[in-house]
């Protein structure tokens, strides 16, 4: 097959069309992405993250300037400096969030991909770092509808829990 493709190609190459199987490979969206307006998309990305890198310096520094301006004072640094102390560690997580765990040579493709991921992550288990592991989330819920069933007390509960589930229409099934 491999021969009879090869043949055709050298007798006549503008009719030759690749026979599409589940081993070759499609361009993707990112190869064509990367031929056409990659190295602008790569140094804007490099821009980005000086700017953000920049911004979180200047909030330091406000932010030690302030702690340094009441130093005498815990309580004058816990009502002045509050709402530049918020301003700092909101940045500084949400730095964290967006360029954290990319490796230093990493490229526009990467921060995408976690960025996909992250929001996949979001709509499944809630936001990240709240402690709580998916195991947790999934224990949660189950005792919540066991709760939820105990409270419910009418005839459909109750021939559930005779009977089960089988036989059951989906109305009625939890």
């Amino acid at each position: 097959m491999a021969l009879k493709r090869l043949l055709a190609y050298f007798m006549d190459p503008s009719s030759f069309r690749p026979v599409l199987d589940n081993r070759s490979f499609v361009l993707l969206f990112w190869d064509r992405f990367t031929l056409s307006c990659g190295p602008l998309t790569f140094s804007m990305a490099e821009l980005r993250v000086m700017v953000d890198t920049n911004i979180l310096r200047i909030l330091r520094n406000r932010r030690r300037e302030c702690s340094t301006w009441h130093r005498h004072q815990k309580e004058d640094v816990e009502r002045f400096c509050k709402d530049i102390i918020a301003e700092h560690e909101e940045a500084v997580v949400n730095f964290f969030i967006k360029y954290g765990e990319l490796s230093w040579n990493t490229d526009v493709r990467h921060a995408f991909w976690k960025q996909k991921h992250r929001m996949l992550w979001e709509r499944r288990y809630g936001p990240v770092g709240n402690g709580d592991s998916p195991a947790f989330a999934v224990d949660r819920a189950m005792t919540v509808a066991e709760e939820t069933l105990k409270k419910e007390d009418n005839m459909f509960t109750k021939l559930r829990a005779s009977v089960g589930q089988i036989g059951f229409p989906k109305e009625m099934r939890p």
